[in-house]
C-alpha cells in the first residue's frame, strides 16, 4: 500500500524525489503518469511527470531555435476524435472535464464552418486526443440506447430470476425497472449496473 502523505489532498502522495504526486481523478481516468498531458490536465508534479514535461519544454526551445516550432497543429484530427466520442454519447461537459479544455473551445471545433478554426494549440490536440473512445466515459445521467439493457433484463428473467429479485439487486422499485423495458434509452449508470448485474448472475455463474 502507498503511504500517503499527511494531510496530502486526496489522490496526492509524495513519490521518491519526494515531490507531489497527483493521480488522475477524471471519470475514466485516461491520464497516465510520466506524460506532459498528466502534468498539465491532472496538476500531476511527480518525477515522471516532470520529466516529461521538462522534455516537451526543451524540444519547444530546440524547434524555437532551429525556427521550426509549430505551436499551432491541424485541429482535423481532434475534431474527428470529438465527434467519435459525442457518437458514444460522451457529453460536452464531460469531455471539458477529461480533457481539461475550455466548453468553449470543444464547442468551436464541433461548431459550424464559419467557426471551425483550422489549427489548434498543440497542446489542446494533445489533451483531447488523450481521451480513450469508450462509453466508460459517459457520465452517470447521460441517456444511451436502451436495446443492451433489454436485453439483458430479458435473459436474466429467462432464466428464472422475476422482475422483483432484479428490482432489489439494481436498487430500485419494480415499476421503476418495467419502465425500462419499454423506454428507447436509460441512463448510463442504468445500463452499467444492469450489465454488472447481468455478468455475476448468468455469464460467470
Amino acid at each position: 500500500m502507498r503511504k500517503l502523505v499527511a494531510h496530502a489532498a486526496p489522490g496526492t502522495e509524495n513519490d521518491t524525489a519526494g515531490r507531489g504526486r497527483q493521480d488522475c481523478l477524471h471519470f475514466g481516468g485516461p491520464h497516465r503518469h510520466g506524460t506532459r498531458t498528466a502534468y498539465v490536465a491532472d496538476n500531476c508534479r511527480c518525477t515522471q511527470c516532470r520529466v516529461a514535461n521538462r522534455a516537451a519544454e526543451q524540444h519547444r526551445t530546440a524547434a524555437l531555435r532551429d525556427g521550426c516550432w509549430e505551436p499551432l497543429v491541424d485541429a482535423g484530427p481532434a475534431r474527428v476524435h470529438l465527434g467519435r466520442l459525442r457518437q458514444c454519447g460522451v457529453g460536452l461537459d464531460q469531455i471539458a472535464k477529461l480533457s481539461a479544455t475550455p466548453k468553449g473551445t470543444i464547442r468551436r471545433l464541433l461548431g459550424g464552418p464559419a467557426s471551425k478554426p483550422a489549427r489548434i494549440r498543440t497542446e489542446t490536440s494533445d489533451r483531447l486526443l488523450a481521451i480513450p473512445i469508450s462509453t466508460d466515459h459517459l457520465a452517470p445521467r447521460s441517456q444511451v440506447d436502451a436495446c443492451d439493457t433489454q436485453r439483458r433484463i430479458t435473459a436474466l428473467i429467462n432464466a428464472g430470476y422475476s422482475i422483483p429479485d432484479l428490482a432489489r439487486a439494481l436498487d430500485k422499485s419494480s415499476v421503476s425497472l418495467r419502465r425500462t423495458l419499454t423506454r428507447q434509452t436509460v441512463t448510463a449508470q442504468t445500463a452499467s449496473a444492469v450489465s454488472d448485474l447481468f455478468e455475476r448472475w448468468l455469464q460467470n455463474a
